[in-house]
């Protein structure tokens, strides 16, 4: 996990940067900037951003106490830039609702990374709808920047 936040982080930093320049945050422009430091990955694994998502999945679907240490000792700054964007794009949230709605967000990115295969081959199949793994991601960054932001 460590090889692939230390990728990660800086990129999402600098999407952050740019996003805190704005003068007005929307969410889904927010979780769009996840897209450049996902692709990043592929510089540690030509896999990389499914790696990094499975693994993520397995750290979420466990108690990891001490991979939540590790993160905010050594990416805590990033996670509070994001969790204070996230908060100025949607001031109507109070503490409570945003911890719970981010959670259940991380939860769907894990499902629809978990999932993914399945996802694109049911589209296929269903909808004759050609998608790849960047597809997912598209399709479903509207649906958890809904999530967060519905009062």
């Amino acid at each position: 996990m460590a090889r692939y936040l230390v990728v990660f982080m800086p990129v999402l930093e600098e999407q952050l940067q740019l996003a805190e320049q704005q003068s007005e945050l929307k969410t889904e422009e927010l979780f769009k900037r996840f897209k450049i430091p996902l692709a990043k990955l592929t510089e540690v694994n030509k896999h990389g951003p499914d790696i990094f998502l499975r693994l993520l999945g397995f750290a979420y679907s466990e108690i990891q106490g001490h991979l939540r240490k590790y993160t905010q000792q050594e990416f805590g700054g990033v996670l509070q830039h994001l969790l204070a964007l996230l908060k100025r794009a949607n001031p109507h949230l109070s503490e409570q609702q945003m911890f719970w709605r981010l959670h259940f967000i991380l939860g769907a990115a894990v499902f629809a990374q978990v999932s993914g295969q399945a996802l694109i081959e049911i589209a296929q199949a269903e909808f004759n709808q050609k998608v790849n793994a960047q597809d997912v991601i598209d399709h479903l960054i509207p649906f958890v920047s809904g999530g967060l932001e519905e009062a």
